[in-house]
C-alpha cells in the first residue's frame, strides 16, 4: 500500500474506481488535462484477484504512486459497513481537489466520497458499455446530479438513520453536478468530452508500425460464473465460433478477470481453442504491442467498442447475440436496485454496437 498525504501546495485529483476499465479511463482524463503525475487513487477490488493484479500494472505503467486499496465493509450493521469507508474520506475533508473521478455510481462508498468532497470538477468516466444503462436510466432523468438513491424501496426510516449515521461521521453529502467523460455519446449539460484512448495510446505504443497477426481473438464473459448461462449453453457458443473461423486461423480465448480459469480451459483445449491470460486489460495490450488480430469476437463487451474506436477498420470487430430464450431470462434480473433490469442493460449494449457499425456474427 502507498498513500502520501496531500500537498499544501498543488491542487491534486482523486480518482475513485473499482475495476481497470474504470481506472484506465481516468487515466485518459487526466492526461487530457495534464493531471496526472498529481493524482491520488482509491480503488476497491477483491484482494489477491485478477483485478487487483491488473490495477497495480496500471498503477506502476502511469506512475501513479498515490493510491490506496479500500477494504469496505459488505456486511455487519449500516452502522459498521459505513465506517468502514467514511474515515478515508475526512483524510481529505479539509482539502480541495482540481476534480473528483467516479467510476461507477452503483458504488455507495463513491458516491459519498464525492458528495463529502470539494473539487472545481466532478466527472463520471466508463464503467464499460454498463454506463449506457446508468445514464439512460439514471443520469440524464436528474440532470446527471449526485446522489443517487440506491436504494429507493427501502424504508424511510432506513433512508434516515443511514443518513444520520454519515452526518455523525463527518460526511458531506452534498448535491453536485456530475461531467461526463465517455467513449460514448452521454452528454451532461456540466461538461462532456468524447474519447478515444489517444492520450493513452501515445504513452503505451511501442511500435510505430501497426502489425496484423493471422488469429482471430475472443473476448470471454463470466456467465457462467454469474449463473446467466449454463456451462452447456456457452459452450455452445464458443463450438459454433471455432466453426467459423477456418482451421488454420488460430482462435485466442482472452478471459474475463471474473471467469473460473480451470472450468475454461479444458473447455477451451477441446476446441482447439488457445487461452491466453493477461496482466492487464486487452485494450492496453493491443495499444502496448500494436499488433493485432485480424477480427475481434464478443458478447456485448466493452472491448468491441474500445478496440473499434482505437484501431477503426484495422480489425474487424463482431459480436455474438445471445438467443432470444436466454435474453428473456434476463427480464427478471434486476441489475441496479428495480431502476432497469439485465435485459434493458444488454438490449442497450446491443443497439449501441449496431449504432457503431459492430458486426452481428451470428
Amino acid at each position: 500500500m502507498v498513500f502520501n498525504h496531500l500537498s499544501e501546495d498543488v491542487l491534486p485529483s482523486l480518482v475513485l474506481v473499482a475495476s481497470p476499465y474504470q481506472l484506465l479511463c481516468a487515466i485518459e482524463y487526466l492526461s487530457d488535462r495534464q493531471l496526472l503525475e498529481s493524482a491520488h487513487v482509491l480503488f476497491e477490488v477483491a484482494e489477491n484477484s485478477n483485478a487487483e493484479q491488473q490495477m497495480y500494472h496500471l498503477l506502476n505503467k502511469f506512475n501513479l504512486f498515490h493510491y490506496k486499496r479500500l477494504s469496505i465493509a459488505n456486511s455487519g450493521t449500516l452502522a459498521q459497513r459505513i465506517a468502514s469507508y467514511a474515515h478515508q474520506i475526512n483524510v481529505f475533508i479539509t482539502y480541495r481537489f482540481n476534480a473528483i473521478l467516479i467510476g461507477d455510481v452503483r458504488h455507495q462508498w463513491m458516491q459519498d466520497t464525492l458528495c463529502s468532497l470539494e473539487a472545481e470538477h466532478y466527472i463520471m468516466v466508463d464503467d464499460g458499455a454498463a454506463v449506457l444503462s446508468i445514464y439512460q436510466h439514471i443520469l440524464s432523468k436528474q440532470d446527471c446530479t449526485l446522489p443517487v438513491n440506491l436504494f429507493p424501496d427501502s424504508a424511510v426510516s432506513r433512508q434516515q438513520e443511514a443518513v444520520q449515521i454519515k452526518r455523525e461521521l463527518g460526511l458531506q453529502l452534498k448535491t453536485r453536478k456530475l461531467g461526463t467523460f465517455s467513449l460514448f455519446n452521454l452528454p451532461s449539460p456540466h461538461f462532456f468530452k468524447q474519447h478515444q484512448f489517444s492520450n493513452v495510446l501515445k504513452v503505451l505504443r511501442e511500435s510505430k508500425e501497426l502489425s496484423k497477426k493471422k488469429e482471430v481473438h475472443f473476448i470471454g464473459t463470466h456467465f457462467v460464473e454469474l449463473k446467466l448461462l449454463s456451462e452447456s449453453e456457452y459452450y455452445f457458443y464458443l463450438k459454433r465460433t471455432r466453426a467459423l473461423i477456418p482451421d488454420h486461423i488460430d482462435l485466442v480465448y482472452f478471459p474475463h478477470r471474473g471467469e473460473d480459469f480451470k472450468l475454461k480451459i479444458p473447455l477451451l483445449a477441446a476446441l482447439n481453442i488457445q487461452f491466453k491470460e493477461l496482466p492487464c486489460p486487452y485494450e492496453m495490450f493491443l495499444m502496448q504491442t500494436f499488433m493485432v488480430p485480424s477480427q475481434l469476437i464478443g458478447f456485448y463487451t466493452t472491448c468491441l467498442f474500445n478496440v473499434k474506436a482505437i484501431f477503426s477498420d484495422n480489425i474487424e470487430t463482431s459480436y455474438i447475440k445471445l438467443k432470444d430464450k436466454e435474453l428473456q431470462r434476463f427480464k427478471d434480473m434486476d441489475w441496479m436496485h428495480k431502476r432497469f433490469s439485465l435485459y434493458d442493460q444488454v438490449v442497450s449494449i446491443y443497439q449501441q454496437l449496431d449504432d457503431d457499425n459492430i458486426n452481428k456474427l451470428f
